[in-house]
């Protein structure tokens, strides 16, 4: 049986539905593949960007963290369902 979709959690600072928290994590899972995955690796000619990317990889492993948290399961998109 599927879970309840209304199911919020307080983690966020606002109120996401497990639906909405799921499509944004999907959203951010691709935005951090494409930025750290894409086979070029973190370039050590952009030195000045390391803080950017650290605040990046802080913020999306915050999210997961809360999210597998309130919701104990793995996002799911279209094609993992």
């Amino acid at each position: 049986m599927a879970k309840d979709m209304s199911i919020t959690c307080s983690k966020w600072g606002t109120d996401l539905t497990s639906a909405e928290a799921n499509a944004l994590l999907i959203m951010l899972n691709e935005a951090i593949e494409m930025h750290f995955y894409d086979g070029s690796g973190i370039d050590l000619k952009d030195w000045e960007f390391f803080d950017l990317d650290a605040a990046r990889l802080t913020a999306y492993h915050k999210f997961r963290t809360a999210y597998q948290e309130c919701y104990s399961e793995e996002p799911r998109d279209a094609d993992n369902r």
